[in-house]
This record gives structure tokens, sequence and C-alpha cells, in this order.
């Protein structure tokens, strides 16, 4: 799985990081 750094240096667990990724994809198709 991907693993993005958080802000705050901080590894986010998978889990999280793909939920929250894919609400701002959406968001950002929305926006586009």
């Amino acid at each position: 799985m991907i693993k993005k750094k958080h802000l705050s240096g901080s590894f986010v667990p998978d889990r999280c990081f793909l939920i929250i990724f894919h609400k701002v994809e959406k968001f950002m198709g929305n926006a586009c």
C-alpha cells in the first residue's frame, strides 16, 4: 500500500489515508 507522510511527519495508517485521499479526490473531481 502507498504510505504518505502526514504534515506532522508521522505516517498515516493506510486505511485512514485511503479514506481521506478518496474524499479529496472526489472533492477535486467535483471542483473541476
